[in-house]
């Protein structure tokens, strides 16, 4: 399980890679995090 941090790292660079292959769609799918309730990484990606 990453922190929220490595996780927007992680994400960035995913994006990063996207972008350099001129990928035009990506889907993210994330879970509700370990409370059942909504993590804290999805609130994180929602506020970038």
């Amino acid at each position: 399980m990453p922190q929220v941090s490595e996780a927007l790292q992680r994400l960035g660079r995913e994006l990063a890679v996207a972008r350099q292959e001129k990928i035009k769609l990506i889907k993210l799918v994330h879970g509700y995090g370990s409370t059942g309730a909504g993590g804290d990484i999805r609130i994180a990606v929602q506020n970038i």
